[in-house]
């Protein structure tokens, strides 16, 4: 679906026996700017805390990667505070709790 620039599209990620997360991703930019957004995102992952954050970090940096392929230049996301997790990302002050990663 498009809607004034933006196209937004669904993704999942599913690890056997952890569990599935579907997120709608949200593309928007051009040439040297692409950005995507994780507009939304549900599912489970069934694991201990330490268990979790490697398989959550392990996902979003495959994301990192496919996105990086498609020509992205930067990811972004909001909503939950993530800091904690994605050290790696920066604030994005635009929206409460907003992330982001300059995709090099």
């Amino acid at each position: 679906m498009q809607d004034n620039g933006v196209t937004y599209f669904p993704h999942s990620i599913e690890v056997e026996g952890v569990g599935i997360v579907v997120m709608i991703l949200e593309m928007h930019g051009s040439g040297d700017h692409m950005v995507c957004g994780i507009y939304q995102m549900i599912g489970k992952i069934k694991a201990g805390p330490k268990a979790w954050l490697r398989v959550v970090r392990e996902q979003i940096a495959l994301l990192e990667r496919d996105c990086k392929e498609s020509g992205v230049s930067e990811i972004r996301l909001a909503g939950r505070d993530w800091h904690r997790i994605l050290i790696d990302y920066e604030p994005f002050t635009d929206i409460p709790n907003g992330l982001r990663k300059r995709l090099t």
